[in-house]
Formats: structure tokens, C-alpha cells, sequence
């Protein structure tokens, strides 16, 4: 489990209502509030008791107590901080609370930040993009005594610490953070500590703005490129000299913004992208490399030679979208090699590549089309300035001389002439750039992955499995602590509910044989918009999700394992990764042994043949012992 608290602000120091967060929590206002499935949610301290907040006049009742309660709280104080506190819960993929659970996380936390007895609600969001999570809003007035109380400075030292307590009282998988769990006691460790005993992430998270970039176009950011493509040119650097012709070679330059530096290049498009240059590796700071060089930054010499790029980002954006970049990874290996897999690898790449030549034409046509439209529009509102111009000369005399008789002085007649003037034109320029906005509205630049989508959904193959090969890709890293299989998937996404064993031999349907699942007798929710399936158990729980490079094992039991084996052998060619936790990747590669399922994973060898050779000494046959013959005792 993971807490994340969402600053709130108060920049005017006023009033400040409840209602944009309760609203939010319950997913109301707007389609991209919208969720695949209703909010569950409840409220704590109240004066009505416990509301039905998914009633939208409870909610309203709930909004105006917090609201009374903020305001009197203010006006008695005198703060101006934001008088509300909002922080979010969120559960591992595959991990799914009840309603209880949910709200004995809410009542922990909230009594640990000292608001245990402050209004609250909470929400329970299962949108399928995210881990399922709680959002929980407090009023950080108390009710009663009206002064601010909580949370501690150290509000996410003490978030973490509930994190690790709930999973111990309610069973879940423990998350890496200040706090781990030893020998089952909760205890806080430095990042040495934690480092050493491998219970700290060493990669380098990308910068929010990166993540924002990979998440929008869907492919990897400039941060991410740079730093896997330059990085150690660009710590070689050893003057600012170097470093600008380091990133002229691939298409970038640098300049100071503020209190940093940041890095600009390019798109297909031709439109500009940026990042931090500490983003891509610490050492490239302001600070750092003003440090290292001795000298202040010294922009880049425009009269010197420019250098024609060999490699740059606009270049390897092309490459990703076409599947043509090496070490792309939006499948974990090529598995199964027949003939017929060959082709439809072979057909596979040609219909990647002329999807993104359909892409970018449809871009070129698209910017050509919306050129035309804003220089038509340009035109057209200057021709309506000049005639506005024209129109108040012509009318000015006339109108100033109607002004003068009414008012009886000349010099209040041009004053209020002015004043009418000014009101004139700032109509039309409110008028025009309403105009301007609505154009970028109705014709916005749809990208590459809201271009998918809409061709996935318009039963595109070719987009389907790109847009499959992305959510690969971003979920990678952590897909790798995630029980499942993985291989290269040629056909398109479809349910699966085989009948027997992958070659064929039908089940024995025996009341005795009845397995706890299997995929004869799975419910199947299939989800077009993201690409996945949804396998269910009798009882309604997901035992297995097929999302095309991946299916993920939810429930990790013999019967689950044996069944996301035989589908994924299907659709992977009979060979398979396994990843997850040592105790269900050995368990899987066993089981893969008694299947047939080839396993690629090279440090599960040992294991596979272990397995099998067991299975051969379980098929040869016993042979029984002869008789010992008692033997006569030896001559004196």
C-alpha cells in the first residue's frame, strides 16, 4: 500500500469550499471524471451521522457542514491556509478491498494525523487504469473547538508508517518506503539501510513532466532518450563548448530558463518538446556544471557551423511508432518459431509500419488543414478590426457633438466618447478570441496514442497491438515483481475458453475432476477501450487479465497457474516468461514441465529439468526385486 497526499492551496486566503474535492471523489461534473464503475465511499463526524454520499443530496448536506465548519473556523482564527486536507490510498494491482477494509485504512490514518475526530468522507475508486485507491478529504477544523488540528509536518513519514500497519492487520503485500516490516514489526530504516537490504528502488524516477510526455504521446520521453542514448557523452562534457556540440549531434540545445537549464528539440511534426537537463542525470544541474566547468553558462555560438544530426529524437519517435527502433520492448522476447508465426511476424511489422505512415499523413494533412483555417481566421479578424476602425472614425464627430449638447462640455463628451470606444473594441476582441478558442477545440491535434485508440475501437488491428505494445512497455518494470506470463502474442485479442489440453485431449468431465478454476468455466469481461480480458472465477473474483504480451495471474493457485499457462502457451507459441515472486516462478516453470510448455527464462533452467527429470522417473516403470535365496552356511 501507498499514501500520496494532493496539496491544496489558498492563494487568496478567503473562503475556501469542500465541494471541488467531494466532487471530484465521487466523480461528478464531467466525462473525464467518469469510471467504469460506481464510487463506493462513506464520511466520518458528521452531524447527520453517516451519509449515503453516492446520493447527491447527501453529498450536497456533506459539502455545506464541512463548508460552515471551514468558514466559522476561519473567521475565528484568522488562518489563511487551505482548511482542508486530501490524501490518497492506493492498493497494489491485482488487490482489491472491501468497502470495510476501506474505510478501517481511512479511520487509521485519519487517527494517526490527529483528525480523527474532524469531518471526513472518503471515496473507493476501481478504475481500471489505476491500482484501486481511497481518496479521503478532511476538515482539518475541528467541529467542536473550531482550531486547525493536524496533520504533522512530517505528514508522509507518518502516512507511510499506517501504509505497512494495515497491510500487516489486513493480509496485503508489502510496499517498498521509509518504513518496512521486519520479523513482523514495523520499524523505519535510512536509504543505506534499505538499499542494502534491497527493500529501496534504485532506478531513478522519471520527472513528472517526463511521465506526463511518455503518458500523452506514448512513447518513451526526451528525458528517457537522452538518458539512455547520451548520458555518458554528456557527463564528459568538460566545457560548455562540448556540451552544446554533444547535443547539437543529436538535435538539441541548451539554454538557461530561470534557476536551471533545459534542453529543446524537436518533432516529426515540427513542433517543440523540452526537458530539465537534471532530469535526465543530476550532474547535469545548473549548479553542478557551473561547479565543474568554472564558469558561469555560456550560451551556445549561433555563427558557428550548425552540425547535421545523425540521430535525434524526432528520428527515434518515428522508429517507435513504425516498431523498427531496436530495443523497442514492447514484447518481452520473440517466442515460438514456425513457419506460420514467422509470417504473421513478418505481416505484423508491414501493418505497423503502414499504420504510422497513416499517422503521419493524416498529421500532415491535419496541420495543412488547420493552417489554412487559422490564417483564414486571421484574415478575417483583421478585416473586422479595420472596419471597426473605419466605422469609429466615420461616427466619432457625430457622436461627440450628440455627447457635447447632451452634457454641455466638450472635454466629458471626449471622455465619454473614449470610453465607449474602448467598450467597442473590447467586445470584438472578446468575440474573436472566443472564436480562436473554439477553433482549437473543434479541430485539436489528436495524438498518437488517442490515435490508436480510436482505431483500435474501429477494429484496427495493426493499432490494437501497438496500442497493446504501450501499455507493455510503460508497465515493464514493475510487470517484473508481478506473477504472470509474458511472450510475444501475433493474433489479436480475443477470449480464449479452451476446451482440454494444449494438444487437444478433452477434460474429463467428472464430478471428481471439477477443478477450482478453469478456463471451460470462466466469466469473461472483455474491454475493448483498454485492451484486456478479464477472467472470472464462479464467485466473481479475477483470476487471470489477458492484456495481449501479458497474461497476469491474480490468484496464484494450481488451477490459476495451469490455466494462464495453457492460454498463454496458446497464444505465445508454446513458449513462455514467468515473472513474479521466486515461490510462483518456480511453482509455474514446474508445472510448465508437466504441460509441455517451453519456459525461456534462463535462471529457470535448472528447474524445468529438474521437473522433467522427475516425470521420467514417475513414467518408468518399477521393476520388482528378485528373491534372496537363503544361502547354505559356509564348510568347516
Amino acid at each position: 500500500m501507498l499514501a500520496k497526499v494532493i496539496k491544496l492551496h489558498n492563494e487568496r486566503g478567503g473562503r475556501v469550499s469542500a465541494h471541488h474535492g467531494v466532487q471530484y471523489i465521487f466523480r461528478e461534473g464531467g466525462e473525464e471524471h467518469a469510471l467504469d464503475r460506481n464510487v463506493t465511499g462513506g464520511s466520518f463526524n458528521l452531524e447527520m451521522g453517516d451519509l449515503d454520499l453516492t446520493d447527491p443530496l447527501d453529498r450536497a448536506l456533506a459539502i455545506r457542514m464541512m463548508d460552515y465548519t471551514a468558514e466559522a473556523g476561519r473567521l475565528r482564527n484568522r488562518f489563511t491556509s487551505n482548511p482542508f486536507y486530501h490524501y490518497a490510498i492506493s492498493w497494489r494491482e491485482g488487490e482489491h478491498p472491501t468497502p470495510e477494509q476501506c474505510r478501517e485504512a481511512a479511520a487509521h490514518t485519519l487517527k494517526a494525523l490527529g483528525l480523527s475526530e474532524n469531518q471526513a468522507v472518503w471515496g473507493l475508486h476501481t478504475d481500471r487504469d489505476h491500482h484501486w485507491h481511497i481518496h479521503i478529504l478532511a476538515n482539518r477544523v475541528h467541529p467542536e473547538k473550531l482550531h486547525l488540528s493536524g496533520p504533522p509536518k512530517l505528514d508522509f513519514l507518518v502516512l507511510d508508517k499506517c501504509m505497512r500497519e494495515l497491510e500487516l492487520a489486513q493480509g496485503w503485500a508489502h510496499d517498498k518506503g521509509p518504513y518496512v516490516v521486519i520479523d513482523g514489526e514495523v520499524q523505519r530504516l535510512s536509504k543505506a539501510q534499505r538499499e542494502q537490504l534491497g527493500l529501496r528502488k534504485t532506478d531513478r524516477a522519471p520527472t513528472p513532466g517526463a511521465r506526463a510526455a511518455e503518458v500523452h504521446s506514448g512513447v518513451p520521453s526526451l528525458s528517457d532518450w537522452l538518458s539512455k542514448r547520451a548520458k555518458d557523452e554528456l557527463l564528459a562534457a568538460r566545457s560548455w563548448q562540448e556540451l552544446h556540440q554533444t547535443l547539437a549531434e543529436r538535435g538539441c540545445t541548451l539554454r538557461q530558463s530561470g534557476g536551471g537549464l533545459v534542453i529543446d528539440t524537436n518533432l516529426p511534426d515540427g513542433r517543440a518538446t523540452s526537458t530539465k537537463a537534471s532530469g535526465v542525470h543530476y550532474s547535469l544541474s545548473l549548479g553542478r556544471l557551473e561547479k565543474k566547468f568554472g564558469s558561469p553558462f555560456v550560451a551556445p555560438d549561433v555563427s558557428a557551423a550548425r552540425v547535421q544530426p545523425a540521430k535525434t529524437y524526432a528520428r527515434f519517435v518515428d522508429g517507435v511508432r513504425a516498431g523498427t527502433e531496436p530495443g523497442l520492448q514492447e514484447i518481452p522476447g520473440r517466442t515460438g518459431s514456425t513457419p506460420e508465426r514467422q509470417a504473421k511476424r513478418e505481416a505484423r511489422a508491414l501493418a505497423r509500419k503502414e499504420l504510422a505512415d497513416t499517422f503521419k499523413r493524416e498529421q500532415a494533412t491535419q496541420k495543412q488543414a488547420r493552417g489554412t483555417l487559422v490564417s483564414s481566421l486571421r484574415a478575417h479578424h483583421q478585416a473586422e478590426r479595420a472596419t471597426l476602425r473605419q466605422e469609429l472614425k466615420a461616427i466619432k464627430p457625430v457622436r461627440i457633438a450628440e455627447l457635447t449638447a447632451k452634457h454641455g462640455s466638450k472635454q466629458i463628451a471626449q471622455g465619454l466618447w473614449a470610453a465607449e470606444a474602448v467598450i467597442r473594441r473590447q467586445e470584438l476582441q472578446k468575440r474573436q478570441k472566443a472564436e480562436r478558442t473554439s477553433l482549437t477545440k473543434d479541430a485539436p491535434s489528436v495524438g498518437w496514442v488517442d490515435w490508436l485508440e480510436r482505431q483500435a475501437m474501429a477494429d484496427d488491428e495493426a493499432a490494437a497491438s501497438a496500442l497493446r505494445g504501450i501499455r507493455y512497455r510503460e508497465g515493464q518494470q514493475k510487470n517484473k515483481g508481478k506473477n504472470g506470463f509474458e511472450g510475444e502474442d501475433l493474433d489479436p485479442l480475443k477470449p480464449r475458453a479452451m476446451a482440454g489440453s494444449i494438444g487437444g485431449a478433452p477434460p474429463d468431465p467428472t464430478a471428481g475432476a471439477r477443478k477450482a478454476f478453469a478456463l471451460e468455466d470462466a466469466r469473461i469481461q472483455v474491454d475493448r477501450r483498454h485492451q484486456r480480458i478479464e477472467y472470472h472465477d464462479q464467485a466473481g473474483r479475477v483470476r487471470m487479465t489477458d492484456s495481449g504480451p501479458r497474461v497476469d495471474v491474480h490468484i496464484a493457485d494450481a488451477d490459476t497457474i495451469e490455466a494462464g499457462l495453457r492460454l498463454a502457451a496458446q497464444k505465445f507459441g508454446g513458449e513462455v516468461y514467468i515473472t513474479g515472486d521466486a515461490a510462483f516462478r518456480e511453482q509455474a516453470a514446474r508445472q510448465a514441465a508437466r504441460l509441455g510448455v517451453g519456459v525461456k527464462d534462463a535462471d529457470l533452467q535448472q528447474v524445468v529439468e529438474q521437473e522433467r527429470a522427475q516425470i521420467e522417473v514417475e513414467r518408468s516403470p518399477s521393476r520388482p526385486r528378485r528373491p534372496v535365496l537363503p544361502r547354505d552356511p559356509p564348510l568347516r
